[in-house]
Parts: C-alpha cells; structure tokens; sequence
C-alpha cells in the first residue's frame, strides 16, 4: 500500500497518554483506505478501517477525523495536539 498523508496526534495531558494515528493509503487495486490506530503509552487500543473508491472522499474523512480529534471545544476531556514523529 501506498501511504497518501498521515498524521501523529497526542493528548499531552492525557493520564493515559492518548494517541490517535490515522492515514490514507492506496491499495493495489487503487481503491483508498484511511486506518486509524489509537491507545495510550505503547498499547494499541483500536484499530479501525473505512474504505473508499475515490481519493477525494478518503481525504476529505481523513481531514475532517483530524478536525473532530483538534478541536478544542470538543465534548471529551482528551484534546489532541499533532506531533511530527511517533514516540510510540
């Protein structure tokens, strides 16, 4: 596969040290899929996938999950941050 964007975010101020990773990648058959992983410290908590036929909508569900996870007004009490490199 193939990866088109990804993206780091973390919860700084998480106890359990939220992240969330996510990307865009284009398969074999040239279909595009956006994977999300996401946990706290070294532990993957969930894995999800979601695919889609055409680049624009995989990149437009990639960007508006990053929008949802930055929000600072969002409900949860985790508010995510980008960070450049996993440390995980």
């Amino acid at each position: 596969m193939k990866i088109l964007a990804q993206s780091y975010l973390i919860a700084p101020n998480s106890p359990k040290k939220a992240f969330y990773h996510i990307r865009v990648e284009q398969n074999a058959t040239f279909r595009y899929v956006v994977t999300k992983e996401s946990g706290g410290g070294n532990t993957v908590w969930d894995q999800r996938k979601w695919e889609f036929r055409d680049q624009k909508a995989a990149i437009a569900f990639y960007l508006r999950k990053i929008r949802d996870k930055t929000n600072p007004k969002r409900r949860s009490p985790r508010k995510y941050q980008h960070q450049l490199q996993p440390t995980h």
